[in-house]
């Protein structure tokens, strides 16, 4: 990756790189690198330049380092909940519909076809419906998706769908999951940060 694409996968902020980072955002790059780099390298999607820089969000973040540590401690609690990999992968598709964040809709169409989704069922969910094969689980995630950003309410039948797949943990853990990608996809529409070509 040449300096001017590395470049442009900031949007509208410069990727910062490794030698200009102060000691806290240092400490921060090193944290997203130890835990969120080893999923993007085992879905197949980038989250550094060649040079080890940020990009995606993770360059965001490094601009107010106490807001990205407790980001990444919170998607970290998310992740050791006991939803699946593959309802965490459905559910930020469907958030990614919504929003249309290249970045995210670049890595997660990669982790949910590692996690086992179909290309169907991923244009499906990438284009806001629920898949019609989809599991109970998976569509009562979706619907909940839907309710959320859609009508900014839960009607009664979602919530009780919704129950009927998990348990009040995981509930607000599934809700967390979606807030978070709501968050991810709202810092890369502001900082305009595109998916590496």
């Amino acid at each position: 990756m040449n300096d001017s694409n590395a470049m442009a996968l900031g949007g509208r902020l410069p990727i910062l790189g490794v030698t200009e980072m102060n000691a806290e955002q240092r400490k921060l790059a090193d944290k997203i690198v130890e835990r969120r780099g080893p999923h993007g390298d085992e879905a197949g999607y980038r989250t550094t330049t060649d040079d080890g820089a940020l990009i995606g969000p993770f360059n965001a973040f490094l601009r107010a380092p106490e807001v990205g540590d407790a980001y990444l401690a919170w998607t970290q609690a998310v992740a050791a909940s006991s939803l699946s990999r593959q309802l965490t992968e459905a559910c930020i598709l469907g958030v990614t519909a919504r929003w249309q964040a290249s970045y995210v809709r670049y890595a997660h169409t990669r982790a949910a076809r590692q996690a086992g989704i179909s290309d169907d069922h991923i244009d499906s969910i990438l284009r806001g419906n629920v898949p019609a094969s989809a599991s109970p689980d998976v569509a009562a995630a979706l619907q909940l998706v839907t309710a959320l950003l859609d009508q900014h309410v839960v009607p009664d039948d979602v919530y009780d769908a919704v129950r009927a797949q998990f348990t009040e943990s995981q509930t607000v853990a599934l809700v967390c999951l979606i807030g978070q990608y709501m968050t991810t996809s709202a810092i890369l529409a502001c900082f305009t940060v595109p998916a590496p070509a």
